[in-house]
């Protein structure tokens, strides 16, 4: 297998292997390291930056109206993680961070040079997908215990609405294929859906149908009646398979119970609790990974389920200044690139975000990944196609818009 053909493979199984690793009612030290901090899926990012390294891929810097404030960002992370109350926690968040950013950059270079296959992407995306679905279900038959609270016990995940990240953003992957009624695309957003109502992420099903509904603003294809219909009845078949599924190992922590009966999430309490540490230090926050660190044991959360809140608290009102305006700069560009071929990426990319501000999902590898790895492809597509992209060197690339139908 050519080494461009094992990139989409090594990306797309890694979920899958995260959940093998660490499959086990009772996890080993080892194993809760893998399922928190997803090392496969690190592993698979290293192997794309080290691959786009060693291919001397290109993509020419943003203009220094966009990598100056990115310089600064990335300053401002690693002075505020040195400075942290625990420094050795936020450090390696801030390490991680910069995994991911430099992955983003590899999945652009590797994009701009045509060394990604869509294609050949979205199936290794879907493929891995259903085998996570399907080693979860298999775990929840093998070792189904009546009263259990699932919510920390799935193999893979440290919190089980972490994997309904990750079938929000499948449903995003898939998009064209179930829309135009592909097979392995429909099924695959009938399990991602299956998987979002089981685990009860009530955020994850909100955050998909609300990407959908912006990304048919940008792209006709999505408004078409088939494509709508298509969408409502994957959605229908993965709640009609969750009710099944929890009528059978009824399960708490999960199930549509859970997601009908309203119960108190605490987000309102952790907001405020949040929002009073970062008025102690409004301006340059507290570091990454402090938040469980300032808000003591009450609260063991990583991240407050907001994205503003979370910037805040790590690089305070500087770095959300930094962030707001590389984003603003970069924006025009992304809309004028917008195509049929980059809807699943763009769908995918826009339902993590709408999920981020109830939800955790900017936070956690095993979505930030796939977050990184579609903004890669929609900015690298955006500069090819967009004239009005901000760069220091224009070196125009006919960067294929791949039927990927």
């Amino acid at each position: 297998m050519k080494v461009d053909n094992l990139v989409p493979w090594v990306l797309g199984l890694a979920p899958p292997l995260v959940v093998a690793l660490s499959w086990s009612p009772e996890p080993t030290q080892l194993q809760s390291a893998i399922r928190s901090l997803s090392l496969p899926i690190l592993a698979a990012e290293i192997f794309v930056i080290a691959f786009a390294v060693r291919e001397k891929a290109s993509f020419p810097l943003p203009s220094n109206l966009v990598t100056i404030p990115t310089l600064l960002l990335v300053i401002l992370a690693w002075i505020s993680a040195s400075q942290a109350g625990t420094p050795g926690s936020s450090l390696l968040m801030t390490s991680i961070w910069t995994i991911h950013l430099l992955f983003g950059f590899s999945i652009a270079s590797l994009w701009t040079d045509q060394r990604l296959d869509a294609k050949k992407l979205i199936l290794a995306l879907q493929v891995g997908f259903l085998i996570t679905a399907l080693l979860i279900v298999l775990f929840v038959m093998v070792h189904y215990r009546p009263g259990k609270d699932w919510t920390w016990a799935l193999p893979g995940y440290r919190n089980i609405r972490h994997l309904g990240y990750y079938a929000a953003a499948i449903v995003g992957i898939s998009a064209f294929g179930y829309s135009d009624g592909k097979k392995l695309a429909v099924a695959t957003a009938v399990a991602a859906f299956f998987i979002a109502f089981w685990t009860v992420s009530r955020g994850a099903i909100a955050a998909t149908m609300a990407g959908y509904l912006i990304s048919t603003l940008l792209l006709p294809d999505l408004r078409k009646r088939e494509a709508v219909s298509r969408f409502i009845a994957c959605a229908l078949a993965g709640l009609l398979l969750s009710f099944l599924f929890s009528k059978i190992y009824r399960l708490d922590g999960v199930g549509l119970n859970r997601l009908v009966n309203g119960d108190y999430s605490g987000r309102i309490k952790l907001w405020t609790l949040t929002l009073g540490s970062i008025k102690e230090s409004p301006w340059f926050g507290w570091g990454e990974a402090q938040l469980r660190f300032r808000l003591g044991d009450n609260y063991p959360f990583g991240q407050p389920h907001n994205i503003i809140l979370q910037i805040l608290h790590a690089w305070g009102l500087i770095g959300l200044g930094l962030i707001s305006y590389i984003s603003l700069r970069l924006k025009p560009s992304v809309i004028a690139g917008s195509s049929a071929a980059m809807a699943p990426f763009a769908l995918t990319a826009a339902i993590l975000v709408a999920l981020s501000f109830v939800d955790g999902s900017l936070y956690y590898v095993n979505s930030v990944f796939i977050f990184a790895l579609c903004l890669g492809i929609v900015f690298a597509n955006a500069r090819a196609c967009s004239s009005n992209f901000p760069s220091n060197t224009r070196k125009d690339v006919a960067v294929a818009r791949p039927d990927i139908r």
